[in-house]
């Protein structure tokens, strides 16, 4: 057992000189663990060390949390977005997804869950009829018109995907929709999802997904921004999309790669707020120029 553990915290821990001769043997072991200690609170506890045990510790008991009705961990990694400009509601919690409103727009801002890789086949059901969540009955049901799609925020493909067919029916809800104007733009999104199912997930094997809409001044929807967090690496890293409704041309994703620091200032949102404040700045700056 000591000597699992070792070559676990060496593959995870260790310099690159001594993770690439173990790679063979401490790669498996990390693979099959890492999801684990991820629920356990252990992999955040041993990434916290270095801020002493007062800070893992703590960084323990906020996951630990989740199971208890905290808004941290279950959707979202170190917390869901926070508004700095309180203009969103109390998060609605589903089994699967975390939904945030907009106080000021009264349409849905964002979305959080967590996508883990799975080798189960869900065919896709019939699509549910959108019907209002009762804990808001007064909330309109969103039809769209000519011209117009339905953006659902948390995404019902992506949680069939990862968790089956309950989670995907529990997307039909009407706050969880937004009326947009039909383009170019969905074909970028169905490149972003397709890549998210096909390659990255796989590779990292557990994502934290925030999906929003970027409010212009005027209140108008200017565009989907898509945050997602993977932890299965020796650093955290998140990568950042920001997709313009008015596109006309489609590009490669990596065209649509956007600073998470740019997005935070222009939605008063933030975003990884547990996390210690050296770290937090540390992700927040860290945007890959070509994406995953």
């Amino acid at each position: 057992m000591l000597t699992i553990l070792g070559l676990w915290l060496l593959y995870a821990f260790g310099p690159g000189f001594i993770r690439r001769p173990i790679k063979a043997i401490a790669k498996p072991i990390y693979d099959t663990t890492r999801e684990v200690a991820s629920h356990l609170g252990i992999f955040k506890l041993l990434g916290y060390a270095s801020d002493g045990v007062e800070a893992g510790v703590s960084a323990f008991q906020n996951d630990e949390q989740k199971g208890q009705g905290s808004l941290g961990g279950h959707w979202a990694y170190a917390g869901h977005p926070i508004s700095t400009n309180d203009n969103v509601k109390e998060p609605l919690q589903y089994p699967n997804h975390l939904l945030g409103l907009s106080k000021i727009e009264h349409l849905p801002h964002w979305a959080c869950y967590r996508l883990e890789s799975s080798k189960s086949h869900h065919q896709k059901p019939n699509d549910p009829s959108i019907s209002p969540d009762p804990r808001l009955e007064d909330w309109p049901i969103p039809f769209a018109q000519e011209g117009q799609y339905l953006l659902p925020l948390a995404n019902p493909s992506l949680l069939l995907n990862s968790h089956g067919i309950k989670a995907y029916s529990e997307t039909f809800r009407a706050q969880n929709f937004i009326k947009i104007k039909s383009g170019v733009w969905q074909r970028v999104w169905r490149d972003i999802q397709t890549k998210i199912i096909e390659d990255w997930l796989p590779k990292c094997h557990t994502l934290w997904i925030t999906t929003g809409i970027f409010f212009q001044e005027n209140n108008e929807a200017k565009g989907l921004f898509i945050v997602l967090l993977d932890e299965n690496h020796q650093e955290l890293r998140q990568m950042t999309f920001l997709i313009p409704f008015n596109l006309r041309q489609r590009k490669s994703i990596s065209t649509y790669l956007y600073s998470l620091t740019s997005l935070q200032e222009e939605t008063h949102l933030d975003f990884f707020h547990r996390l210690p404040d050296h770290l937090e700045k540390q992700l927040e700056t860290n945007n890959p120029q070509w994406a995953w």
